[in-house]
C-alpha cells in the first residue's frame, strides 16, 4: 500500500530528523511510532510507508529500530557512566587528600620528634624549659591585676 506524497514527504522529513537527533515532538528515541508523531501522522499510516519504512529501518543502526526498553536501557546505561565518572573523580581527589595529609602528618611527626629533643637537651645547652604559666583563674594570680 502507498501513501500520499504529501504524506510520504512529511514521513521522510520526520526520518531525517530523527536520525540527525534532532526531533521536533518526540523524545528522539527512533521508533516508528515515533517516526509517524514526527510527521503528524498515525502509527497505520506510517507502516503503509513500506519505501520510508525500509529507508528507517536501514538507517537505524544497521537495520534495528531503537525499542523502548532498548532505549531505556541505553539512556540507563549512559546515566550510570557518567555516575561511574563522577565516583572516580571523587576518589581521585579524596586520594590526593589522603596524600595531603599524610605528607603533613609526618612534617608534623618530625617536627614533634625535634621539640622534644630540644626539651631532653641536657642541663649545660643554652636552651632551658620553663614552668607552665598558672590557669588565670589560680590563687597564685588572684592578686596580680591589682
Amino acid at each position: 500500500m502507498n501513501v500520499t506524497p504529501e504524506t510520504e514527504r512529511s514521513l521522510r522529513e520526520a526520518m531525517q530528523r530523527l536520525l540527525e537527533g534532532r526531533p521536533q515532538r518526540t523524545d528522539g528515541v527512533r521508533t516508528v511510532a515515533n517516526l509517524a508523531r514526527e510527521a503528524n501522522v498515525s502509527r497505520a499510516t506510517a507502516n503503509r510507508a513500506a519505501a520510508v519504512l525500509a529507508e528507517f529501518r536501514s538507517g537505524c543502526d544497521g537495520g534495528d529500530l531503537i525499542t523502548r526498553g532498548k532505549a531505556d536501557d541505553e539512556a540507563r546505561v549512559s546515566a550510570l557512566k557518567k555516575r561511574v565518572r563522577e565516583l572516580t573523580a571523587d576518589v581521585t581527589r579524596i586520594q590526593e587528600e589522603k596524600e595531603a595529609l599524610a605528607l603533613a602528618s609526618l612534617v608534623l611527626f618530625e617536627e614533634n620528634q625535634r621539640f622534644a629533643k630540644q626539651l631532653n637537651a641536657p642541663a649545660g645547652s643554652n636552651m632551658r624549659v620553663l614552668g607552665r604559666p598558672p590557669p588565670p583563674n589560680s590563687k597564685d594570680n588572684a592578686g596580680a591585676d591589682r
